[in-house]
């Protein structure tokens, strides 16, 4: 007998990534065979823009938000177990982004994500640490590996937000790349 459970795994940032899952688990024993599970849905949130315009950061962020809601609304009835979104982090090499504001963007970005998911859908929410999920791995060595792993399958259009929630994804389920 399988237990399912329904997740979302989310990458946040301007282009927010997003994998909807059905996990399939044995209740007994492991098996031999490793099964990379695909996502059921996958896709990228964009900000919407308005034409001839240079909108500024908080229009996006919550347009970005107004999709984000509408996205997930819809999901809702397919009783899902968990959101996973992988947490905002500083990295010591990474001084520029903390000077430039982008560090705490992302963390509001985030917070709207946790919020609309917790709180207005009811979802429960795990934060994923960047480096729990994927170590040391760089961005490209992680797009290389996942479409190795769906060569058949890879969505077009893949942006790195949608390649890390599709990791992240894997990770929830117990998978390391």
């Amino acid at each position: 007998m399988t237990t399912c459970s329904r997740f979302l795994s989310i990458d946040p940032g301007l282009h927010t990534g997003w994998a909807l899952w059905e996990s399939q688990m044995p209740d007994t024993g492991a098996s031999d065979a490793i099964i990379w599970p695909k996502p059921i849905d996958c896709g990228t949130l964009w900000p919407a823009r308005e034409k001839g315009r240079i909108c500024s950061w908080y229009e996006r962020t919550t347009s970005l938000w107004s999709h984000a809601f509408r996205c997930f609304d819809s999901m809702v009835g397919m009783r899902l177990n968990l959101a996973a979104i992988e947490a905002p982090a500083f990295y010591d090499d990474k001084v520029v982004i903390a000077q430039s504001g982008n560090l705490l963007k992302l963390a509001l970005l985030t917070g709207g994500l946790c919020y609309i998911l917790e709180e207005q859908l009811g979802v429960p929410v795990q934060m994923i640490n960047v480096r729990d999920w994927k170590g040391q791995l760089p961005k490209a060595a992680v797009e290389t590996r996942l479409r190795a792993l769906y060569k058949p399958w890879w969505p077009s259009g893949s942006t790195s937000h949608l390649v890390d929630a599709i990791g992240i994804g894997l990770y929830i389920q117990g998978h390391r790349l």
